[in-house]
């Protein structure tokens, strides 16, 4: 993903993922996250550390789902951003689920794996259709290169935002106790979720 590429320091290669961690853990012991606010801190903590190992690392798409019991304790402790919360979770989710088809593409989309499933009885379990992968490496390699440029600037946007809305320090409100969020983006956060998941099925189903 964004760093492939390893730093070398004095000759022993040091992976930049483990300088994300060392760096969140002399953050956690700076901070003393021994006071009031712990179950806030250890939330944010945590989903940072998360971030930094999805965006330091190449992992399978279904690793996505990791982010979202997050996402519910975040919106509890800012029940005024539940919205915002849950559209940037739903941008990074999504960004990051079809950036591992991409790559990954052979995982989900194989005659192998779906001919068992829903996709193999639709086509008699005889078809064996085309991987995913086949389909995205047929795209020029500049065209490949900006989709994941996009991809991988969207989850990082928006994992960025969730972490400054909800950054240590910045309280909640006075009176700040219900949940900000309307039918409609629920509604849409599972219409999303749907399309997503049955994307790999479409293009075994189409290819």
């Amino acid at each position: 993903m964004l760093f492939e590429r390893r730093i070398d320091l004095s000759g022993i290669t040091v992976s930049f993922l483990v300088l994300l961690f060392m760096a969140l853990l002399i953050w956690c012991w700076y901070t003393e996250l021994n006071d009031e606010n712990f179950t806030h801190k250890t939330v944010w903590t945590a989903f940072a550390g998360y971030s930094c190992f999805f965006v330091g690392a190449t992992t399978l798409p279904y690793w996505a789902v990791v982010f979202s019991p997050f996402i519910p304790v975040l919106m509890v402790l800012f029940p005024k951003r539940a919205k915002i919360l849950l559209w940037l979770e739903t941008a990074a989710g999504a960004a990051y689920f079809v950036m591992g088809l991409c790559n990954y593409g052979y995982a989900y989309a194989a005659s192998a794996n779906l001919r068992w499933m829903l996709a193999g009885v639709l086509n008699d379990r005889e078809l064996k259709g085309m991987d995913f992968s086949l389909l995205y490496d047929a795209l020029s390699e500049g065209a490949r290169q900006n989709i994941e440029a996009l991809l991988t600037g969207v989850f990082i946007a928006a994992v960025a935002a969730v972490l400054v809305i909800t950054r240590p320090g910045n309280r909640r409100e006075a009176g700040e106790d219900k949940l900000m969020v309307d039918k409609g983006s629920i509604a849409m956060r599972l219409f999303a979720n749907s399309c997503l998941t049955f994307l790999p099925l479409l293009v075994y189903l189409l290819v």
